[in-house]
This record gives C-alpha cells, structure tokens and sequence, in this order.
C-alpha cells in the first residue's frame, strides 16, 4: 500500500498543476460574442462547403439550418456528394434554394483522405462560383446551425482578423453512454489543445473542430490549400496547424443556440468506434506514443479513485488523503465541462470520470490494436502513406545533414517527424548546390549542374516525374506541399550559387552584397521558418534579420579560405569608408585597415542577431529552437571572431565542438512565451 502512495501523490500533484496552469482548459469559457451584425459596412462575402457521405438521415436538417442564417453574406452552400450509397443527394435538392449548388465528388484518387477530397472539390467549386469570396464555412452534413452562427462566426474572424474561427458543435448527451462518455471527449480535448491557448496568436499551438469551421479564402489559399492537408485523418487539427503561421485562429465552445451535432450516439459502440477510428493516428502510430498515453491516463483517472478505496481498506490515512484530494481536483476540473452540457445533479456526473478515463484508455488500446481510420467506409489504415513521402530519399537527406556535422544536426532533431524531416530535405538541397558551386569543375559545367537544380525544383511544382538520379527532389515533395514552399525561394538559392559558380566575387557593390546573402541565407530561412511554424507576421522579417546575420559571420570567419578562391566578399563601399582601394583578395587581406572594415561588418552582424532575437521574443519561440541554437552559436562565433581579430585572418578560431554544443543547447533551452 505505502508504494501506491508515491503514483498518488504523483496524480494529485498532476491535478494541481492542471488545475492551476495549462491556461485553464478547464474552466470551458471559450464562447463567441453575441454580437454578431456589421452596422455601417457590406458583410464579407461566405461560401458555404459541405462535404457529404451517406448523411440522409440528417441531410435535411442539416442543409436547411445553413440556408436559414440570418447572415446576408452567404451567397452560396455547396454540397459535395461523396458517392453515397443513399438519397443524400436527392433529399438535399428538395430544399428550393438558388444558392444551392449540389454536386458528385469525381473518385477518390491516390494519395487522399475522402472527406479531404470532397472538401477540395468544394472549395474548387467556391472559387468558381464567388472568385470574390472572403471566407469558406467548412461543416459537416451532420451538423444543424442556430440561425446566427455564421454571423458570429463572421464577426470573431472580422474583429480578430483571423485566418481560421471554428466551433465546437455541441455533441448529443441524452442516454446513459452520452452522458457518461460525451462531456469527458469534450474535456479531453480541451485538455489536450488548451482553448485559450489555441487563441492567443502569439502560442504555436494549433487546433480545431472540423463540424464548423469558418476559413479565410486567402490565409487558406497561401498556406497551400486543401491538398497541404489531403492525407490527414484528424482533418480539422490539420488545417488550423497550417493556417495559424497565416493569422490568428480561434477556438469556442457551441452555445445551446448554435452549432450541434444531429448524430446520436445511442451505445457503447457506436461511441467506441468513434474514439478508436483516430485516437491511433493521434499519436502517429506509435506504439511507445500510445502506451505512454495509455499509462498517463490511468495514472490521472485511475489511481486516485482506487488510491482512496485502498486506503480505507488498509487504514493508511496519507493513502486515503491523496486519493481523496486527487479525486476532488479532478471533479472540480470537469465541473465547468457537465455543467456546459447540463448534466443534473452536476457533481455526482462529474465524479464519473474516472470511469470515463478508465474506458477512453481503454478504447485508445483498441485504436492502436485495429490500427486503422475510415472516413464513411473509406479505409486508410495503419498509417495511411503519404506517396509524396519517399522512405529512401528521406532516409538519404537525414545522413546528408548527420554526415555534414553540423552542430545543428540535434537542434533539428528535436522538431517533430515530419517537420525535421523537411529541414532535413532543405538541408541537403542547399549542400548540394552548395558542392557545385565550390567544386573544381568548369563554370559552365558548374552552371549545367545548378540548371538541372533548378530544372527539377519546377519539375516538383508541377507535380511532373522526376529524374531518378536525383533523389533528394523525392524529399522534397513532401515538404513543398505541406508546409506551402515556394518555389521562388528554391530558385532564389539556386541563383545564389550561380553568382558562386561564375567569375569570383571580389568587393561586390552594396546592392550585390545584399542581393547574394538574400540568396543564400535569407531564402534559406524563409523556407526554414514555414517548416518550424514561424508566424507568418514575423517569418520573412526573421529570415532576413537572422539570415544577414549568418551570412555575414560566415563572410567574417572565411575570410581566408575565400581567398584561396579568388573570392572576396567585403562590400566595397565599406572598403571605400576605410580607405582600401585594393581589390585583390590577398592584398586586401594584408591591408592595416582590414580591421576596421571587419568591425564595422561585425557591428551590422550584432544589430541583426538583435533584431532576430527581438522577433522572436515577440512569439511564442518554442517551434523555432533550431533557429535559436543557430543564432546562439553564431553569436559565438562572433564573438570569438572579434575577440581574435582580423590582423591575422588565417588565424585558427579557438572555439571547441563542446562549446558549440553547449551554445546550442543554451539557444534551445532559451525557448518559450513571448516576453511581451
């Protein structure tokens, strides 16, 4: 009995910190605003899209609760009829409504996700019929709207300027199974994506509930579209984390008055599937990810319950207390969510949850055991492939970057799969140009290579074959679509080793010196800062900041070896300022005012680590740790550059791999909240 003691009072300590931290996800006040008009001004323009499979028993509700919202701005509702084996279709065109636009998704083609594919369809659509349009409402056909839901909607996305504002359809909560089992999903979400935190635009975190989501045309539009998103199963989480890096996104609760689901959940089983269809895929079918899910759930739910009744049983009073204690700060957490929902007499439901939490582990148990999800009867199991994603070209990238022995290897570790993933495919697409540019071949051949670079990065955007001995485009194909590349900065890199694969660089001007560290350092970031989830309002501004920073340092450290090529970077309007009119790389190496010319570049350097850091600090910095052990072990650099000087520019840099690691580690760890 004493060894239960320490996972009780582990639970209770748990329920205290969740009770006071995790932005109060609990307290279930994440709600619209009733207001809900636009005096004075047109309503933005919304089109309605929902995709429909096998829906005829709610079709009928379900269209008609959209075709009457009070909101003047919708001017079209299209349905996209997934093959359904029933009168989906029929049943939705008895409503006579010309805004009504009915339509049969085309066949499933590889690589999607069903319900994806008909919401693609349906934002073609809406492209088509309001090219205009600011806003796409994605619902579901099993979902009946209060007649001000979509004014509301459209009033949070207008105030906040929001790229994405989405409800959480009030699901039924009738029989016993509902009762038991709905609130406590309710409350395991809110858990798992904090509402609060969610909505605060300067947090990654990301979520959303796919049963009504209210889309702004343009964020959608430039975080690459449905297809970013086309295999995913958890849809709705999908697309909010893809559109949050475009603008502020938020998340409520329905009110009785707005958006509920229409689909009951009559038994065990059928709210069982529902559970088991995803909760796999949640954790990325990962068997070690789903026994630690299992394993905290029973700690959380289980262990207090039965920590109080073995305490009773063997009269251990510290037993008995902590279960107790545990028992009570959990049913003080669900109080908020039963009472959302109604459930009389409020406390009694709410110490229910442990029994909730015992049988949601236990459905998580039987997800990863059928190791599958299907959208209306459309199997995607065990890990639905990505066919973008290609094992071996990935795998050839990850040793690219292990191989290369770069500090940073680790700090691109810690980003999650397919995130270091795609850094490590940019990566090795940028040491690839890289090699040709400072190989020993002929510039024209140098220039061939780079063209055939730059022949298959175009390849990738069309979506075309690519040549297979060039297997490192494979990996990027992934990334490209999924995090909304673009295809100007993989030229712009391109065009970058250009100006290294011709006639040496020496003292450029200040407009080419620009020009060349956009190119191979500041086009670098900007894709980089779309792979970590960079906010969109600082993503370019960073990249600039921190890639002139880089650049620069590299410029200062390399001074010597660029030499031995021919090559000098020094701007000549700073060789100017101090008096050096040689441009020969070796003579101005040798030059008494070489020193001066170095610190003023070095002084440029720290103001743009400032304005980096500044950036970030302004953020949520956590999904940019890779960024910030860069920038730490640059700073590094620098400082020791400065603290050696330039009298001798071959000079050995005295700074060890170990401090280079613990720099990067301290710039990880630096990770957090904006501090302002």
């Amino acid at each position: 009995m004493t060894l239960f003691l320490v996972p009780a009072l582990l639970a209770l300590a748990i329920w205290l910190g969740l009770l006071m931290g995790r932005h109060g996800f609990w307290r279930a006040d994440q709600v619209l605003p009733s207001l809900s008009r636009f005096p004075g001004r047109k309503p933005p323009q919304i089109v309605a899209i929902v995709p429909a499979r096998d829906e005829a028993a709610t079709i009928l509700q379900s269209i008609g609760s959209i075709l009457a919202q009070d909101y003047a701005g919708l001017s079209h509702v299209i349905l996209v009829d997934d093959h359904s084996a029933d009168a989906t279709a029929q049943l939705a065109q008895t409503h006579d409504d010309p805004r009504l636009h009915v339509m049969q998704a085309r066949d499933l083609p590889k690589g999607w996700a069903g319900k994806m594919w008909a919401v693609s369809q349906g934002v073609d659509k809406a492209r088509e019929l309001a090219p205009t349009a600011t806003y796409c409402w994605l619902t579901d056909a099993d979902i009946a709207h209060g007649p001000s839901t979509l004014s509301r909607l459209a009033a949070q996305a207008e105030d906040r300027n929001a790229s994405l504002v989405s409800l959480m359809a009030r699901l039924n909560c009738t029989g016993i199974w509902e009762r038991l089992l709905i609130p406590a999903f309710v409350f395991f979400f809110q858990k798992l994506y904090p509402f609060s935190d969610v909505n605060n635009p300067l947090s990654s975190t990301a979520a959303a509930a796919g049963g009504c989501m209210l889309v702004r045309k343009e964020a959608l539009e430039s975080a690459g579209g449905i297809q970013a998103i086309r295999d995913r199963i958890i849809d709705d989480c999908a697309l909010a984390s893809i559109l949050k890096p475009q603008g502020p996104i938020w998340l409520g609760l329905a009110q009785s008055d707005e958006s509920k689901s229409l689909r009951p959940y009559p038994s065990l089983a059928s709210i069982w599937s529902m559970v088991a269809r995803t909760a796999f895929v949640q954790l990325r079918h990962s068997w070690l990810l789903l026994a630690g899910a299992v394993a905290g759930m029973l700690l959380l739910y289980v262990v207090p319950p039965v920590a109080l009744a073995l305490g009773i049983i063997s009269g251990n009073g510290f037993l008995t207390l902590s279960g107790t204690l545990g028992w009570l700060c959990m049913t003080i957490a669900y109080l908020p969510t039963m009472s959302m929902y109604g459930l009389k007499p409020a406390i009694p439901w709410a110490l229910t949850l442990p029994l909730s939490g015992l049988m949601y582990a236990l459905m998580t148990v039987d997800s990863g055991l059928r190791r599958g999800a299907a959208w209306k009867g459309r199997s995607q199991g065990g890990g639905f492939a990505d066919p973008d994603s290609d094992r071996a070209s990935l795998q050839m990238a990850a040793e690219i970057v292990e191989k290369a022995g770069t500090s940073f290897y680790w700090a691109m570790r810690t980003l999650p799969e397919e995130r270091r993933q795609a850094m490590f495919a940019i990566y090795a697409f940028c040491r690839a140009v890289d090699d040709i540019a400072d190989s020993q071949d002929a510039p024209e051949i140098k220039r061939q290579g780079l063209a055939r670079w730059r022949q298959g990065i175009q390849l990738v955007f069309e979506g075309k074959d690519l040549p297979e001995d060039m297997p490192l485009l494979r990996a990027l194909r992934a990334p490209i679509r999924r995090y909304a590349l673009r295809q100007v900065d993989f030229e712009a890199i391109i065009d970058g080793m250009e100006m290294d694969a011709g006639d040496p660089i020496q003292a450029p001007t200040r407009e080419i010196f620009d020009q060349y560290i956009d190119r191979v350092a500041c086009a670098v970031g900007r894709l980089s800062n779309r792979v970590m989830g960079a906010p969109v309002k600082i993503a370019d501004s960073l990249a600039n900041s921190l890639g002139k920073a880089l650049q620069i340092t590299n410029i200062l450290r390399d001074l010597a070896e660029d030499a031995e090529l021919s090559r000098l970077y020094l701007p000549s309007n700073v060789l100017a300022k101090c008096r050096i009119q040689e441009r020969d790389p070796t003579g101005v190496l040798a030059h008494p005012h070489l020193q001066a010319v170095c610190l003023i570049l070095s002084t440029e350097a720290k103001n743009h680590f400032t304005q980096a850091a500044a950036l970030m600090a302004s953020t949520d910095s956590r999904p940019l740790r890779p960024a910030l052990s860069m920038m730490a072990v640059y700073k590094l650099i620098l400082e020791r550059l400065i603290d050696r000087g330039w009298s001798n520019p071959a000079a050995p840099l005295k700074i060890s791999k170990g401090e280079k690691l613990w720099a990067a580690l301290h710039g990880a760890l630096s990770a957090g909240p904006p501090t302002s």
